[in-house]
């Protein structure tokens, strides 16, 4: 475990850095969207599960999910399988005990050890840090202090293992049958780092067994692919407008480009979480899971309340059962409720982050669920439905801002910069900030986040020959864009689908497709070639415009988009084709 001296470096590098709190962490793990897991694990772990018989299958899992953890955080393992072993000869100790007093014992030490680990990775570089801070303005002697490294998934992990512990205790569920198989509800790599967060009593039929057929395992790839667009497709080019604005001096910051980045970050939080979650839940059908859902449309929510019943479910859903509900919830009065929210909401800020900010964040949303339970909310349903979800969107854009900032004061610089309390005066041109392509993905991140009455995944009927046709050629589509943006960190439009053409003719489309894609490229050749000498990824459209301006060219924007939906719409209509043909030939007549 690498250690850093806390003392030896300046304050400025103790502090988070972007939406990152206080500590550091080891790795990111394998992400999902790298091509590393797309083209070499996840395959090997498909084709491995089933090909080995039935009842090796849980064992096959455990093995290659103790592999995924590893490849991020292999100093860390023997930690966490430590504490696992630990908690499963606590939950057979609660579950053979009749002493109720013995049980009740044996959890205290189980939620004890838990808790511990987590302060400890998780909160002590930042209570260290601020005590520190306050010694040396002091002028006091600062405590010696080593930089703990965060092990990736333990905020999760954790979660998981206290909720198991507290369900054994309460004889929700009786304890896993073997330790293989607690420890592969712990570790199954498809929610292992970032979610959704498990109950053992959710999944555990499903541990022991599970059926597999060809329709889930569509329905699973499908929604991999969609969660796999989502992130790859609209959260990172809209994060390259959140991470530059949020970067800039907020005392001369406009209020135009202060809003266009934190709707660029409130876009890109939910298309980044939720297509990991879509991804993990694709996983999980697979592989025979069927996880629960952890997104609702949550910017269609009309009030606070209502965000909160959408957003992040599975958090929701553990923060009530295992926190609010023994705090007292509702039972003891109206006073207590309140009380009750605002700690829950206030402890959900900081296991997000030990930062001030997410403590703050935690406090936002606390008193605005406490004003809702109070007389808000009542107000909010005399509204219309528009302005309600209006306000309650205006809200979390403004929460979003204390997510994202570095500091408290970045956070109220932002804030002013907002509603145009500073002297906003800046040289900064469009060009400079966003690119005709992170505009694009912004505009379809907030028409499917806030105006389609479907959620972004395709509801489809996957029994109909149409069905699959449709489904797995929109899947394809998405599949490939991705790929082609992770191959190409430096993304462009035309240089883009220049390579879509290329790889395309090998899967046999339509020839009319292919032609048009050749027919283009030859025709615009030469603007490519210069669009390509600009620092920003615009289209070569948008290049004249600049030349004389820098200002993205909304003429440019439009044919972009053109080009683009026109584009989806070939290669789409010769992957259904392909695919109908394809299951045709499959179904016996």
């Amino acid at each position: 475990i690498i250690h850093k001296s806390l003392d030896s470096r300046p304050r400025e590098s103790r502090r988070s850095s972007g939406h990152l709190s206080s500590f550091k962490v080891i790795s990111s793990g394998m992400a999902f969207s790298s091509l590393i897991f797309l083209f070499v694990y996840l395959p090997f772990v498909l084709l491995g599960y089933y090909l080995v018989p039935s009842r090796l299958r849980n064992g096959f899992l455990l093995l290659v999910s103790v592999v995924f953890y590893l490849w991020g955080a292999p100093k860390f393992f023997l930690i966490l399988l430590s504490a696992a072993i630990v908690d499963y000869l606590i939950s057979r100790r609660i579950h053979e005990s009749h002493d109720e007093r013995r049980r009740r014992l044996w959890l205290v030490a189980g939620l004890t050890m838990n808790v511990t680990l987590l302060g400890y990775f998780k909160y002590s570089n930042f209570f260290v840090a601020e005590v520190n801070s306050l010694a040396a303005h002091l002028g006091w002697g600062t405590i010696p202090w080593v930089h703990v490294v965060l092990p990736i998934g333990i905020s999760f992990i954790t979660f998981e293992e206290i909720s198991y512990l507290v369900d054994i205790y309460r004889r929700v569920t009786p304890p896993a049958p073997n330790f293989p198989t607690y420890a592969l509800f712990l570790c199954l790599f498809p929610h292992l780092i970032a979610g959704p967060i498990f109950r053992y009593h959710d999944v555990s039929d499903q541990l022991l067994r599970r059926e597999h057929s060809p329709q889930l395992f569509l329905e699973g790839m499908i929604r991999f692919c969609v969660g796999l667009g989502k992130k790859v497709l609209i959260a990172d080019p809209v994060a390259s407008i959140a991470n530059l604005v949020f970067s800039l001096d907020t005392k001369t910051l406009d209020p135009a480009y202060a809003w266009l980045g934190v709707l660029s970050y409130t876009i890109q939080i939910y298309f980044d979480f939720s297509g990991y979650s879509d991804m993990a839940i694709g996983l999980g059908r697979m592989f025979g899971f069927r996880f629960v859902e952890n997104f609702n449309r949550p910017y269609t929510a009309t009030s606070i309340t209502d965000f909160w019943k959408r957003w992040h479910i599975s958090l929701s859903n553990w923060m009530k059962e295992y926190l609010y509900i023994p705090l007292g919830g509702n039972r003891l009065g109206p006073l207590r409720t309140y009380l009750n929210l605002w700690v829950v909401f206030v402890i959900s800020g900081f296991w997000h982050g030990a930062n001030w900010t997410f403590l703050c964040w935690g406090c936002f949303h606390g008193v605005f669920l406490v004003l809702e339970r109070a007389f808000l909310l009542r107000w909010l349903e005399r509204t219309p439905v528009i302005l309600q979800r209006a306000w309650t969107f205006f809200l979390v854009c403004l929460s979003w801002v204390l997510f994202r900032a570095d500091s408290l004061q970045g956070a109220l610089g932002m804030w002013k910069a907002l509603f145009g309390l500073t002297p906003g005066k800046n040289d900064y041109l469009l060009a400079d900030v966003a690119s005709n392509r992170a505009l694009c993905m912004l505009l379809c991140g907030l028409l499917f986040g806030l105006l389609f009455r479907e959620s972004f995944r395709t509801r489809i009927r996957l029994e109909h020959v149409r069905g699959v046709a449709f489904g797995g050629a929109a899947a394809l589509v998405v599949f490939f864009l991705s790929t082609l943006a992770l191959v190409n960190s430096a993304f462009h439009p035309f240089i883009y689908f220049r390579f879509s053409f290329s790889c395309l003719s090998g899967f046999s489309f339509s020839p009319l497709l292919r032609c048009s894609f050749e027919s283009f490229r030859r025709r615009n050749s030469t603007e490519r070639k210069s669009a390509a000498k600009w620092p920003f990824p615009i289209s070569a459209y948008a290049t004249s415009s600049m030349r004389s301006s820098k200002s993205p060219s909304l003429n440019g924007l439009i044919k972009e988009s053109g080009f683009v939906a026109i584009s989806f719409a070939r290669i789409i209509n010769s992957a259904i084709r392909c695919f109908a043909r394809w299951r045709r030939a499959l179904v016996p007549r």
